[in-house]
């Protein structure tokens, strides 16, 4: 059931159900996902590296530490990006009118 939703497409502009023979693809809902996936991976990183400090049980590559800082620039630029469309603003402001 929950699903389901993901497998047809509603056009009430023009009075059409689509139903693909693969699931729907949301472009936006990909990016987010691949994003989020980086944001864990890069916040992993930092965790290892900052617990192997002292210790160095793991050996990391020479320039480890600002090859992390920039992904983290990158990542915090894709965000900015994606917070800057117009179907986040619409969302963001969504969820502030249900917590107040």
């Amino acid at each position: 059931m929950v699903s389901t939703n993901q497998t047809f497409e509603v056009n009430e502009a023009i009075n059409e159900i689509s139903t693909p023979f693969f699931d729907v693809e949301d472009e936006f809902q990909v990016k987010v996902d691949l994003w989020l996936t980086a944001s864990i991976s890069i916040e992993l990183m930092d965790l290892l590296y900052g617990v192997n400090k002292g210790r160095d049980v793991v050996k990391f590559i020479p320039n480890f530490e600002s090859d992390l800082h920039q992904f983290h620039q990158r990542n915090s630029a894709l965000l900015r990006e994606m917070q800057s469309t117009e179907r986040y603003k619409r969302a963001f402001a969504m969820m502030q009118n249900l917590s107040e």
